[in-house]
């Protein structure tokens, strides 16, 4: 039963964070900035900042110096823009700004060779 119960309350917390989170953009990032720093970074000031993260390079899975942190209230993201946009963290000037992570669409999909439609013969025929 506790299991169960354990189970409802993680799925209960997703969905709520899912439906009800703030996110910010947060830019310039050292390379050395780890996921937790960033957090703490927003969290010292913003109880409700609740959780980052990094986008890292698909090959090289390094960072590539912007990130997320979401905040459960949108007032503490809008004025964690304010008062930290510019601030130093990691030895540099962070940039901070709305921002919610782009999803492509089809149409703006790259293959993996990086080029747009390539090797595509879009219906013509060969012969």
């Amino acid at each position: 039963m506790a299991a169960g119960l354990k189970i409802m309350v993680k799925l209960f917390l997703y969905i709520f964070l899912f439906f009800s989170n703030f996110e910010i953009y947060v830019g310039d990032l050292s390379p050395s900035t780890t996921r937790e720093e960033l957090l703490d970074h927003f969290k010292d000031q913003f109880r409700s900042a609740i959780s980052s993260n990094l986008i890292l390079d698909p090959v090289s899975k390094m960072p590539k110096g912007y990130g997320f942190v979401q905040f459960t209230n949108e007032r503490d993201a809008d004025e964690a823009i304010e008062e930290l946009n510019g601030s130093t963290l990691n030895g540099k000037r962070i940039k901070v700004n709305r921002g919610a992570h782009k999803r492509k669409n089809d149409d703006e999909r790259r293959d993996d060779r990086g080029g747009r439609d390539q090797g595509r013969d879009h219906g013509r025929s060969k012969y």
